[in-house]
């Protein structure tokens, strides 16, 4: 059975989705956590179900859905996996948060093209 966890994060109020089964193995779905307690909520949660997370998933790449990517990464080890056109033709997260009068600049990590 397939076991999912709805978080709300960042400014824009994203949901992100940790999905997981009887094996402990889990996915991240749209990692928009962006502020250290966001970051801290989903790692508690991960750590107290002891879970191993095996991929990190993005629907796509606007910036209120990829906020936590960097975070993944750094932590888990995991590249985001997104949709071949979205990592071609979306503008740079740091060009999506000026649009949006975010400060501040991005952290670009490699994202992997998929399906």
């Amino acid at each position: 059975m397939i076991t999912i966890k709805v978080f709300e994060f960042n400014y824009f109020q994203e949901n992100t989705f940790v999905l997981y089964d009887d094996t402990k193995e889990a996915v991240i779905i749209d990692c928009g956590c962006c502020r250290r307690e966001e970051e801290k909520e989903l790692t508690d949660f991960i750590a107290e179900n002891g879970l191993t997370v095996k991929h990190l998933l993005c629907t796509h790449l606007h910036l209120d859905h990829i906020f936590g990517n960097p975070f993944i990464y750094k932590t888990y080890g995991l590249s985001p996996e997104a949709h071949r056109l979205d990592v071609e033709q979306l503008p740079s997260p740091d060009k999506q948060a000026q649009a949006f009068g975010l400060p501040g600049h991005y952290e670009e990590i490699p994202v992997k093209k998929t399906w």
